[in-house]
């Protein structure tokens, strides 16, 4: 049984090849106890595919704000660098110290951009080894190879809003700003969405590239306001920093 539940997910998760892959096939064609087993795990795979990201979200959240604290205290620490330093500069000529300039648009986003780490499993039919395969790709930062792939599994089903997500951070991946944009709209016009709060925190960060920092800041307010958002921290500091 348990070579059997490994099999299965090793299946699922696309990773059989050749004559293991073949002879699996088989077996499932002509044992229909066996492929109501498959059918069964692939039933468990695709609900905790569903809501475990729920359970992963706060997982990451909880991580998110040890980063931040963590990142608040090396910052603090860097800001009273610079405060020693700026007063040892102000000691020796004080005229020539300048307030310093507000961060330039590609600073912004090159300081807050990174991609958002998504996993997938497996789905069934025609998208199951496209799917896994552009999973892989995305997570190893092969993000024009991963675009094609999840574009074709959004084709098939267009309720994927994690897909639709993934598909939007390629193509900002590639510099198609607008195209990612109209990617991330569905998102941002639902009244919920597991990842609602992703495609808002990335939609600003385009419009921040694009120099059009009053619509950013529309979209950062709509994070801040939700105090239980998984940026609600990072819409703070870059607000801030406007």
């Amino acid at each position: 049984m348990a070579r059997d539940v490994h099999q299965i997910d090793e299946y699922l998760l696309g990773r059989l090849r050749g004559d293991a892959l073949e002879a699996f096939e088989k077996e499932v064609a002509d044992d229909p106890n066996f492929a109501d087993q498959v059918q069964q795990r692939r039933t468990l795979m695709e609900k905790v595919d569903a809501y475990g990201d729920y359970e992963v979200k706060a997982q990451l959240k909880n991580l998110h704000q040890k980063e931040m604290k963590l990142r608040l205290r090396r910052r603090s620490l860097r800001r009273w660098g610079f405060a020693l330093f700026a007063l040892l500069l102000l000691a020796i000529a004080y005229w020539l110290w300048q307030p310093q300039k507000p961060s330039s648009s590609q600073q912004l986003y090159a300081a807050h951009y990174e991609p958002y780490p998504l996993n997938f499993a497996a789905r069934d039919g025609n998208t199951e080894r496209a799917l896994a395969e552009a999973g892989r790709f995305y997570r190893s930062g092969q993000y024009a190879k991963a675009l094609p792939l999840f574009q074709s599994v959004y084709q098939a089903d267009t309720t994927e809003s994690k897909v639709l997500l993934a598909i939007g951070i390629c193509l900002m991946e590639a510099g198609q700003l607008e195209d990612a944009l109209q990617r991330f709209q569905p998102l941002l016009q639902t009244d919920f969405d597991p990842f609602k709060d992703q495609a808002l925190w990335y939609a600003a960060l385009v419009h921040v590239k694009q120099e059009e920092r009053p619509a950013a800041q529309a979209l950062l307010q709509q994070i801040v306001a939700d105090p239980q958002s998984d940026f609600y921290q990072q819409a703070r500091d870059l607000l801030a920093e406007f």
